[in-house]
This record gives C-alpha cells, structure tokens and sequence, in this order.
C-alpha cells in the first residue's frame, strides 16, 4: 500500500533527481547547529535550466555547480512546514547528463529535525546529545535535499563531534573515528549508505553512548548505565533477523544495530526503512514464527482494539478521508495525517488477504516475491495491485469476491474482520472475570500461575481489562494482586503504566510513589502523560502532580514539557 508520508508531489522533482549526497557536519551543542557542505550528485531527467530542492530554515551560505558559483533563489511554500523551495541555476542541461551542486549551509537552532538534549535530559547527565528524527519531511531542515520518497539516494557523510562524544548514523561505519585538523579536540566520524533510500531515513545521533554486540551484524548503543540492560532486552535480535531473512530474503543493509535514546525522549521510537502496512504485518508474520501463531493472532487483535478503532473513532471519525488507506496529503501538512491507520488496516487487509487465499504456505512466497521485485524502487497502490493480480492470476474467483475499492478507498474500519483466533485473549478475559467476581473472602483461592504464565502482550491485555472493568477495583484486590505478581516491580513500561493507572483510578494511596517514580523517569509522552493528567484530577495527589513537573521540567523534552503543562493549567 502507498505510503503516508509521501507530501511532496514527485513531479516537483521531474527535471532531475539526486543519485547520491556527499555530506559534512560540524556538531556545535552550544549554538544547537550544525555546519557544513552537502554535495549532490545530480542526474538530469528532462531538458533544464534549473534544480528544485527542498530546505527549511537552512541559511544557504554557497552553492557551486561543477566547481563553479551559480544564482539561486529561495522561495517559500504555501504551507510552513514545507519550508523553502530552493532553485539552484544550471544552465542549458540535457536530459541524461550529471552534474554536481555543492551546497555550504547551516541549520537553525529550532530545526525541526534535531533534538537537542542537555545533559540533565540524559540517563547518565554527563554530555549533551543530540539526534535527528527525519519524518516525515524533517530532512530538509538539516540537509538541502528532494525531501520525498519519491527520491532515493546514497549518502556519505562525515560527521565532526567533540572528543566526549560519538556520533552514529544510518549507515555503516567505514573506518575508525580520526582528530580533526581544523578542530581541535574533536573528531571526525565517517559513514557510507551504500542502500539508496529516501531523505527521511537520514538519520544521525551523537552523545557519550556506548556498544554491545549481539552478533557478527547486530549490535546495541546506549548509554553507559543502560547499554548491559539494554543488550539483555535485544538479545534475541539476531534470532529475528534470520526469521526476517526466512521470510523476505537476505538482509541487504549490512548491519542491524540498535540505538536506545534517552529516558526523556518523548517517542516510541524511530524507524528506518518501512512500508508501514506491510511492515506491521511483517512483523508480526515473525513474531509467530518465534512464539507461535496464536500469538500473532492476539498482536493483530491488539492492535484492531487497542490501536485502529481508537483511530478510526475518536483520533479522526470514521468519514475522515485519513481514515482511508489510501490518502491523498495534497496541501498537507504529513504530521496531522499520521496515526495508527497506515500501520493496521493495511496490516490487516493483508492479513484478510492472506486468510482468502489459503494462508501462509500461499501468502509468504508472495511476500517475499513482491519485496523482491520492487526492492529500492518507489511505488504506488496501483502498481502494488497490479504486481498483485498477476502473482494471484490463477485465483481469479477468489479475487473477484474481494472489494478492493472499500479496502484502499473507503474511509472508516476494514469492511472485513479477519478471522482471528481468540484463544490467548480469552484467557485474559476469564483471568480478568476471576479477578472482578473474587471476593474478600475467595479471594485467596484464585490461580495465581496463571498470570505468570501468559505471554507479555497477554499480560498486558489483562491490565487493559482490568483497568476497564465497569467500576474500580477494590482496596483489597489490589493489595493481592501486588503481593502474588509484585506489579510494582515489572521492568516492563507498558505493564507498569497499566498498574499504575489502575491504582490510580481505584484512588489507592499505595500507588502514588510508584507514580511519581514513574513520570520522572519515563518521557516518553504516551506513557507519562496519561499518568499526571490521572495524579491531577485526583483531588489527592493534584498539589504534588503540579510540584512533581515544576521540579522535573528541566529533565525533560521540551515537547513534553509543554504538553504537560498544559494538561495542569501551567501553561502560559
């Protein structure tokens, strides 16, 4: 399916396309900036006398077109957060020829791609950081670039960094890092992306981070007091690599390796490459393969309860035209189009697919065959469908039965529910119907095993249960549920929110500490957030829900900061 985050029109980049980016960074965390030279290796598509690159609040110092200086102007788009179209003079060029414009530039302290990070906002708060996230049309604001998908490219680039620090990028280190001669007491970090991919995976952190290899291609950085955590929790990556291999092919990239950022980061994470339908579905085609295929089975109904109906109902409304599978972004700003429904109704339409056409043994070679074919191209639904209907020829009656139309065109829920084996779930539930109908004086004889039994994404679909019961639970429950499972003690942050929540809510005074433990060290704003909005409209706990946050603030994300404060009416 096509992807969300494809804002930009490809026929603004008609006349010409980047095959490849040479780029220099100098990292300076006390202006929040970076300086440097992009060199773009530019092909000529059609007849032209002019360059459309996209920036956002770059100051543009230079610009040479083979070696020499050109004109260029800058004019901004309609919409703010497309930034500026830069045109760069060429000349008379003709359709096939190349040509390479270098760009001297530097980024803006509020670029919207960069987070910067003091050291108090780090786990170990002895250096400052500072990383990109790109999505979905953040690259422009650190490097002049065609900011779509619609252009992919190669990049080298060197990255120069104070001597405390290291800096890493979306691609492969190519030697070890060397002292600058025009900086003292810093280093020059090198990487190449020998894959050709979109600017928005352009990715780069630096920060006093360290390594732990997980494999001969996987490895894990973080910083020194959470890298050996962190290995343990990344340990199996490998594993689902090769099951990854099993069902897509090799693994092209080179190496996996995995960055964990700081505890105030204020996201679940960052991807690169994705295709966010296929990718879900991928994923958890792996995860069955590893725990089985009823486990697969409750992701997918997880995430059409928990993840798409919340979407679909109360984040837009089910006649919103971001419901569809299929968007068109024309004019808009990709940010207020992103949710859930990219991720699972094109996860479950091919789930759908998958169950109509005879399951797993007809549906994987299909997978595998369609990454294969279109692998480092950019395509759209309708040439996916078409890729589709010839690899299915055969199953003609079966395709007729499918309504295409309302899958990818339709907004609201997938027209179909697949058929998903609820037996894991059902466990959750009798479990969650044991707990509720317990009282004080049975309470003891409830099975205690069987939590301990469950699956992790089963013991969370138990929190959600209980958390969601018609009343509150009881003092006394909770006080069990503490003493046989130690709730508070779960290293696990999507079952400890749950906890806590459910404490909360039953207005249980044991709870609070674990709260506050909980926003001061978790930033990540799906997480905490929820928990101070639930401390504040607790008449007992509002005071300290405030105090908490004005104490914490420093350490925290400025995005966060800000949403919080306005969920407590600090906001000014």
């Amino acid at each position: 399916m096509v992807t969300s985050r494809d804002p930009a029109s490809c026929a603004n980049f008609a006349e010409a396309t980047i095959q490849h980016i040479d780029l220099k960074w100098l990292v300076d965390f006390d202006r929040k900036t970076l300086t440097g030279t992009a060199t773009l290796s530019v092909v000529i598509v059609k007849d032209t006398k002019n360059v459309l690159l996209d920036t956002k609040d770059l100051h543009i110092r230079s610009i040479l077109v083979d070696g020499k200086d050109t004109v260029f102007t800058e004019e901004r788009y309609e919409l703010e957060a497309f930034g500026t179209k830069l045109q760069v003079d060429l000349g008379e060029r003709k359709a096939g020829s190349l040509c390479k414009i270098c760009i001297e530039f530097e980024t803006s302290p509020s670029a919207s791609a960069l987070q910067w990070f003091a050291k108090e906002q780090t786990a170990d708060k002895i250096e400052p950081m500072v990383f990109s996230y790109c999505q979905e049309i953040n690259a422009r604001s650190i490097v002049p670039c065609m900011d779509t998908p619609c252009v992919k490219q190669t990049y080298y680039a060197e990255v120069t960094v104070p001597n405390s620090v290291v800096a890493l990028m979306s691609a492969v280190s190519t030697c070890a890092p060397r002292p600058s001669p025009d900086h003292p007491g810093f280093s020059i970090y090198s990487f190449e992306q020998k894959i050709p991919i979109p600017s928005y995976l352009i990715a780069m952190v630096a920060g006093r981070l360290d390594k732990r290899d997980l494999s001969d291609r996987c490895a894990v950085w973080a910083e020194y007091s959470v890298v050996d955590k962190a290995a343990y929790e990344f340990a199996e990556t490998e594993q689902m690599l090769k099951t990854a291999e099993e069902l897509m092919g090799p693994y092209v990239w080179g190496r996996y390796d995995l960055l964990v950022v700081p505890p105030s980061f204020p996201l679940g994470g960052m991807e690169n490459p994705i295709n966010e339908g296929h990718t879900k579905f991928i994923e958890r085609k792996i995860t069955g393969k590893l725990f089985g295929e009823p486990y697969r089975h409750l992701q997918a109904l997880n995430g059409w309860t928990k993840n798409l109906e919340p979407a679909v109902h109360y984040f837009f409304h089910p006649d919103h035209p971001f419901t569809k599978l299929v968007q068109d972004h024309t004019g808009i700003d990709p940010k207020h189009a992103f949710s859930n429904v990219p991720y699972e109704k094109g996860h479950t339409f091919l789930f759908y697919l998958e169950e109509k056409l005879g399951g797993a043994a007809v549906f994987d070679p299909f997978l595998r065959a369609y990454i294969q074919h279109f692998m480092y191209q950019t395509i759209d639904t309708e040439q996916w469908k078409e890729f589709f209907f010839e690899y299915f020829k055969d199953k003609q009656d079966v395709l007729n039965t499918i309504d295409f139309d309302a899958w990818l065109n339709k907004p609201g829920m997938p027209p179909v529910k697949p058929n998903y084996d609820n037996s894991l779930a059902e466990k959750c539930v009798e479990l969650r119907d044991a707990w509720w109908q317990a009282s004080e004086s049975d309470i003891d004889k409830l099975d205690v095993n069987a939590f301990n039994s469950f699956m992790p994404l089963q013991k969370i679909e138990f929190l959600n249960l209980m958390f969601t019961t018609p009343e509150p639970l009881p003092h006394y429950k909770l006080d069990h549920l503490e003493a046989v499972y130690k709730m508070a003690d779960s290293h696990n942050c999507e079952m400890l929110f749950l906890w806590i929540r459910i404490g909360i809510r039953a207005r249980w005074p044991k709870i609070i500490n674990k709260a506050i433990e909980f926003i001061t060290t978790v930033g990540r704003l799906k997480l905490c957030r929820p928990v101070y909005r639930d401390l504040h409209a607790w008449e007992d706990t509002a005071d300290l829900a405030k105090e908490t946050y004005l104490r914490n603030k420093k350490y925290m994300h400025s995005k966060t900061a800000e949403m919080i404060a306005k969920d407590l009416g600090l906001w000014q």
